[in-house]
């Protein structure tokens, strides 16, 4: 297989930029957060599908805007929803963790 000489470069240039990662100790840093993001994605995962089901619910009655429980509820009501206050607090709570987290629900 022939490479040409524009590829050879670019793969030594590529192979020093890695190298030079991994010396800075950065590599390690990268997997420690991607090993930190899988944990919490798990995390959100292993969460009970109806307790996601009231967080997914309220974030579309809020359109992920911050709203209060009897705003919510009243919200909920016109779509015959029956959300409580324990499920509103645990949705609204759990949504704010993710946000934290940097994790960004997708637009309703």
């Amino acid at each position: 297989m022939w490479i040409s000489g524009t590829m050879i470069e670019c793969i030594v240039s590529a192979t020093a930029l890695v190298v030079d990662f991994m010396a800075k100790g950065q590599a390690a840093d990268l997997n420690a957060k991607i090993k930190q993001a899988i944990k919490q994605l798990n995390a959100v995962v292993a969460a009970d599908y109806v307790d996601l089901s009231y967080a997914a619910k309220v974030f579309w009655l809020t359109k992920g805007q911050d709203a209060n429980e009897q705003e919510i509820q009243g919200k909920a009501q016109t779509t015959g929803w029956q959300l409580d206050q324990t499920q509103i607090a645990e949705a609204t709570g759990f949504l704010k963790k993710i946000q934290k987290k940097g994790f960004q629900p997708a637009s309703v």
